[in-house]
Order: C-alpha cells, then structure tokens, then sequence
C-alpha cells in the first residue's frame, strides 16, 4: 500500500531519493524480514518529508543488538 498526501508537490531530486530510500526500505523488509506485507506513506509538513515504511517481518530486538557492541 502507497499513501501520498493530496496535494503534496515535491522537488524532482527530493522525489527521486525518497523513492530510492523507501525502494531500498522495501526490498530490505522482503529479503531479510520475509514481510509478507508493506506499507509506505509518504507526507511533508512544516518545511520536512517524511517518509514511513511500515511491515509485517519477524523484525529484530534493538536492545539485544545494543548490548553485543
């Protein structure tokens, strides 16, 4: 599922690195998470993008990561 907000108009260099992140972000959730399904939405308000990408995969404990370094 894609969600843009109406109406939002983004720099042409803006557009295409949100799209290479959250192309990157996809692929990394289906390779190594196994998501089955995705969300990414897309919105800008005061002068920020931001750019969510949301999954079903087994995830990982950042907590436990913190902890090996």
């Amino acid at each position: 599922m894609l969600e843009i907000e109406e109406g939002l108009e983004i720099p042409e260099d803006l557009r295409t690195e949100a799209f290479r992140i959250a192309q990157e972000a996809m692929t990394n959730a289906s390779k190594h998470a196994r998501a089955s399904t995705l969300r990414v939405v897309l919105r800008a308000s005061a002068g920020e993008l931001e750019l969510i990408v949301e999954d079903d995969g087994k995830g990982f404990d950042a907590e436990q990561l913190r902890s090996a370094q």
